[in-house]
């Protein structure tokens, strides 16, 4: 493990870092091209770019998780990925009182992406904890939320089931090719929220540009796929088995997610658009030309998401980095005297923050108590 010096910022080679004090910390991003992405997360791109010649299309970006080369970009950490950061930071990072265990687990709870589905993606489902341990040998299965950032007119996601169904329904319509005609088909449009359990199936529909929060899982099976080839001409593999053991019959047209509450914050509008047992998720916006002061301590530490358009954040000392577009920052518990600022002096500022809060009737109060009072 290559350590860096916290001063200069040069490499230290293999001695433990000493004393880097918890700060924000910003993250590269992984990229990834898909069959059904489109080009969209081009650096200047907007909802009306259609093609750029001679370019992959991207379907994802990789905003914060482990295993996957994502590195710090700044302070004591920079160049170092988050997997050996993991390993270093303090207890008191992830907030001593109310660690859940998944830090211990030596194991990051989360995954952030950003999805830009140019085409349909593939009717899906995930598996639960217990599922993905007895099936996959994998210590979690896949809660996700999607907040929706751009929808073309017309865009759908699908989610859940549109009545009342049975396995051997489901795979009758499966083997006929007529999946679709049972399945939730919701309209979206831009703030449109969505909460997707394990054993729920879903698919993202063409046009619909998302943010995604999840936990740290990557378990995807696949029931349908419109007899679509990839790149070598060849039919991607289901996973029919193992999801007819997940599914999920009982989710029967849900819909989006329920606002829990809302803030105003040094002037700043947040809200809680989403709780589940493995994350709280809430939204921060700022008006054009306005920055956001951050003064919240949180008793745990928090992920923030950059939704909108390229920022700075100042901390500490007189530090101050530059925070773009899709990126991830890990906000250490109990940090204290934070600012975002738009970088287009016109523009506002929009986050994700998620963090985990053991699931219990007291969770609303705490999170209540720290915003309503901030």
């Amino acid at each position: 493990m290559q350590y860096l010096n916290k001063k200069t910022g040069g490499n230290t080679g293999t001695d433990k870092p000493a004393g880097i004090n918890p700060y924000p910390i910003i993250f590269s991003r992984k990229i990834k091209s898909t069959i059904w992405g489109g080009f969209r997360l081009y650096p200047g791109a907007s909802s009306e770019t259609v093609d750029i010649v001679d370019c992959p299309k991207v379907g994802e970006i990789w905003s914060l998780c482990e295993n996957h080369n994502i590195v710090a970009l700044n302070g004591g950490y920079k160049l170092l990925p988050l997997d050996d950061i993991l390993k270093d930071l303090p207890s008191a990072f992830f907030g001593e009182k109310y660690d859940g265990g998944c830090y211990k687990k030596d194991s990051f709870p989360f995954i952030l992406k950003i999805i830009d589905a140019n085409d349909r993606l593939s009717i899906q489902l995930h598996p639960n904890d217990e599922m993905a341990r007895k099936i996959e040998n994998y210590y979690c299965g896949k809660t996700e939320m999607w907040y929706v950032l751009d929808a073309q007119q017309d865009s759908e996601i699908i989610l859940g089931f549109n009545q009342k169904i049975d396995e051997e329904t489901f795979r009758r319509h499966i083997k006929n090719n007529s999946l679709e005609s049972v399945l939730n088909h919701i309209r979206v449009k831009k703030g449109d929220c969505f909460i997707i359990y394990p054993g729920t199936v879903h698919a993202i529909g063409k046009g619909v540009l998302i943010a995604e929060i999840q936990q740290n899982c990557d378990i995807t099976y696949r029931v349908y796929d419109y007899a679509r080839l990839d790149s070598d001409g060849k039919a991607r593999q289901l996973h029919i088995e193992k999801a007819i053991k997940c599914v999920d019959y009982a989710r029967i047209n849900p819909g989006g997610c329920n606002e829990s509450g809302r803030y105003s914050v040094k002037g700043s509008s947040v809200r809680h658009i989403n709780s589940n047992e493995y994350f709280d998720v809430m939204i921060f916006e700022s008006p054009a030309g306005k920055g956001i002061d951050c003064p919240l301590k949180l008793p745990v530490f928090s992920v923030f998401m950059n939704i909108g358009e390229d920022a700075f954040i100042s901390y500490g000392d007189n530090c101050c980095d530059y925070f773009p577009k899709y990126s991830a920052l890990l906000m250490p518990a109990d940090y204290n005297g934070v600012h975002f600022e738009p970088a287009d002096g016109e523009k506002g500022i929009t986050m994700l923050q998620a963090f985990t809060l053991p699931d219990t009737p007291d969770k609303f109060n705490i999170i209540n108590q720290i915003y309503a009072n901030s």
